[in-house]
């Protein structure tokens, strides 16, 4: 099986990120982790952590951030929170996503 990397999908400059292998990103940000590898992952590269790999979370993680020359869209709504979390409920009871949410840093 073929590592994932983001050099296809990313506008991350620095190199090794770019093109580092999933195995190669927890390596780093979790030395001594054997478990699977898991995408999608959210990474601090300052900190050279594991921020998230959880989908719902990364989400919630990206809208809690502004920052300069990004849209407005609000990825989670007051109005609608309810209804996302009940459909990702509804997603993760039939989608075999336990073992990539189980994974803690």
């Amino acid at each position: 099986m073929t590592d994932w990397t983001a050099a296809s999908t990313s506008s991350c400059r620095d190199s090794f990120w770019l093109n580092a292998g999933c195995r190669q990103v927890y390596d780093i940000c979790s030395p001594g982790y054997r478990g699977r590898c898991t995408a999608p992952l959210l990474v601090d590269r300052r900190a050279r952590r594991i921020v998230s790999n959880e989908s719902a979370g990364i989400v919630r993680n990206l809208n809690a951030v502004r920052l300069d020359g990004c849209t407005d869209v609000d990825l989670a709504p007051p109005g609608l929170v309810a209804q996302i979390d009940a459909l990702n409920d509804q997603i993760y009871d039939k989608v075999p996503t336990a073992e990539a949410a189980s994974w803690q840093p």
